[in-house]
């Protein structure tokens, strides 16, 4: 259940904010992609979420289902591509 707090005129929700990112290890040569300004790639964002404490909670309850089957699926996607790299 979302609050609702009426101020004046005004209906207002309370909204939160939650990040997820999953860390990844440094490419296998040391060596750091060339992504956006030469900036190395450190981890991979997996959710992004802001709304009603409800809603996020939400997303972040499917995305805890999910990541069982998502993190050895992006490991083996960076097991698979693991060599020499040396930006783009």
């Amino acid at each position: 259940m979302t609050a609702i707090v009426r101020i004046g005129d005004g209906v207002y929700t309370p909204m939160v904010e939650a990040r997820a990112v999953l860390p990844l290890p440094p490419l296998p040569d040391a060596q750091a992609v060339d992504v956006a300004h030469g900036d190395g790639i450190h981890e991979l964002e997996l959710l992004t979420v802001r709304g009603p404490a409800s809603v996020v909670a939400s997303a972040v309850d499917a995305l805890g289902a999910y990541l069982d089957e998502l993190v050895p699926t992006i490991g083996k996607l960076y097991h698979d591509h693991e060599g020499p790299q040396h930006g783009g």
